[in-house]
């Protein structure tokens, strides 16, 4: 196996962990042992535990804003059509894992920022690269007539993504999808709708 391949599956291989478990819970060995690589080569492929979880974080950030471009440069829809099944994909996805995982992100989101400078940075990050683009949604929207130009992009992408966050974390505590179906009424049906 290439360095990069190998490195790669490493961190596939925490990132599926890391959802199922979580990034304290996760040992190097069992990530070690899921890619069949030899306990003791995981300091070959990154420097700590810190740098690993790092990197499996921008891996899950790079993926997410993928999906995100994806539906942004679908233009068979409207802007806000597209904003909207961006969010109704996330609550499909929930919904076949039967609500009990929620977003890598914002499960090492709430578990890590507290203990690694280095961690948090690269969340902040990737939930400041997804606001963005948002807030491009939100701004064609306007262009378009679909959302109210009084409403400040940024700022609303900013209480959009808030909102969804909340709503996922509550989807995962009483493991239904009640929370994110309240999120696209209130979100889609009244704040944003002309």
């Amino acid at each position: 196996m290439k360095i990069r391949d190998t490195r790669q599956k490493l961190i596939e291989a925490g990132a599926k962990a890391m959802l199922v478990k979580s990034y304290h819970a996760v040992g190097i060995k069992e990530v070690l042992d899921d890619v069949g690589v030899p306990k003791g080569s995981f300091y070959h492929y990154f420097k700590s535990k810190e740098h690993f979880g790092t990197e499996v974080i921008e891996h899950a950030v790079a993926e997410h804003i993928e999906r995100l471009r994806q539906y942004l440069a679908d233009r068979g829809r409207s802007p806000l059509g597209r904003f909207r099944a961006f969010f109704e994909s996330g609550q499909s996805c929930y919904h076949n894992m039967q609500y009990r995982q929620a977003c890598l992100i914002s499960k090492l989101a709430t578990e890590v920022s507290e203990m690694s400078p280095t961690m948090r940075a690269a969340l902040k990050s990737g939930l400041d690269q997804w606001r963005t683009l948002f807030a491009q949604f939100i701004r064609e929207a306007q262009a378009e007539g679909e959302i109210d130009p009084q409403f400040d992009p940024e700022a609303l992408a900013g209480f959009v993504q808030f909102a969804w966050e909340g709503a996922v974390m509550r989807m995962q505590v009483d493991q239904n999808g009640a929370p994110l179906e309240n999120f696209r009424v209130y979100i889609f049906d009244h704040l944003l709708a002309r």
